[in-house]
């Protein structure tokens, strides 16, 4: 094959992949995603959309959203004399996707930034779930818009979650409980979550204080059982009562380590075991 025939083969390939190209861009514009107004109503909704969302700041962008959209529903519920719609479905559908790509650009780079931030508000989270849910009810999105919407709402999700967890720490009963909260705080232990600093706190913490919160219920046990041991049926049922706790204290011991601070407890419940005996006549 000469280099003139190599040539034009090439040059035709070229054009190929250039023709199909446009071919799949054409009715987008530049942004790669924002459909580009056709009809005269898209053409008006364009330019609301430019005049109301477009460089403006998430709370006015928001604003300009809800108004345009409401413009488009209220230009698709009015009927024609014969009862058909003025605003055909496809249209009115074009129309929604300007305005989303438009906001969802916005609230976008709104909640990227506001996860990096180093404080949380309940009421700006509850904000950010409801858009984000919001824009994927509507069911434009796709590629990485979708996952970005989804990663806003999860993250909030998420937060809410890790404070449970860490929550959860203040009322440990059992090792199982504690091992949960670990496991738990584990899970969570990522950024954006750990951008919180009181949140990235308190999960720092929150293993220790689930294992205090066991070991200050063992010891409150064993506190309740030595003052009421003359409130059994029997030694019987006093003493299964005190194997119970023996166990607690043991299984801590066999998860966690330290011994030594049961030490007052066992020493406590010595002694109740003995005025047990004395009061039961075993």
């Amino acid at each position: 094959m000469n280099n003139s025939l190599k040539i034009i083969l090439i040059v035709v390939v070229l054009l190929g992949i250039a023709g199909t190209v446009f071919y799949f861009m054409r009715g987008m514009d530049d942004s790669g995603g924002k459909i580009i107004a056709q009809t005269p109503f898209e053409k008006i909704i364009n330019s609301q959309v430019q005049k109301k969302i477009v460089g403006h700041e998430y709370a006015e962008a928001a604003a300009g959203f809800d108004a345009v959209l409401n413009d488009i529903d209220t230009e698709a519920s009015i009927m024609n004399g014969d009862g058909t719609p003025q605003l055909q479905q496809s249209e009115a559908e074009n129309c929604r996707k300007i305005a989303f790509f438009a906001f969802e650009a916005i609230f976008e780079k709104m909640q990227e930034n506001y996860f990096k931030r180093s404080s949380w508000s309940d009421t700006e989270l509850a904000d950010i779930k409801s858009q984000a849910q919001r824009l994927l009810d509507m069911k434009i999105a796709e590629g990485k818009a979708y996952l970005n919407l989804q990663s806003a709402v999860k993250n909030v999700d998420d937060y809410h979650a890790a404070w449970a967890a860490v929550k959860s720490a203040a009322h440990c009963t059992t090792v199982s409980a504690v091992k949960a909260v670990g496991n738990n705080v584990d899970k969570y232990n990522h950024a954006p979550l750990t951008n919180n600093v009181s949140l990235n706190e308190a999960m720092q913490g929150a293993y220790s204080q689930a294992k205090t919160s066991l070991a200050n219920n063992i010891k409150a046990s064993c506190r309740r059982l030595a003052e009421n041991y003359y409130n059994y049926p029997s030694y019987y049922d006093f003493y299964t009562a005190y194997e119970n706790v023996i166990k607690r204290i043991n299984n801590y011991v066999e998860a966690f380590g330290g011994e030594d601070m049961f030490g007052d407890s066992k020493s406590i419940l010595r002694e109740a075991d003995q005025l047990a005996m004395d009061y039961y006549d075993y």
